[in-house]
């Protein structure tokens, strides 16, 4: 599910796409925003994914609202 031959990531790369069209200025763009929504994505997995990946830690939607917020400002 987590790589980019899955659906899954593919159709949640174009949600957060066409979101970040949506909310981001263009002026505001620094990346391509596919690229950026790729990199998003990734970082929600690897919260989301964290126990399983590590078996330390549980998930946690707090941090991934923290790196996103971060990376957009």
């Amino acid at each position: 599910m987590t790589t980019r031959s899955s659906d899954v990531q593919r159709n949640f790369i174009r949600y957060v796409a066409d979101l970040l069209h949506e909310v981001l200025p263009r002026s505001a763009e620094r990346v391509p925003i596919d690229d950026l929504a790729c990199l998003l994505v990734r970082i929600a997995e690897s919260f989301s994914y964290i126990d399983m990946i590590t078996g330390e830690h549980e998930p946690d939607a707090t941090k991934v609202g923290v790196a996103v917020r971060a990376i957009l400002t």
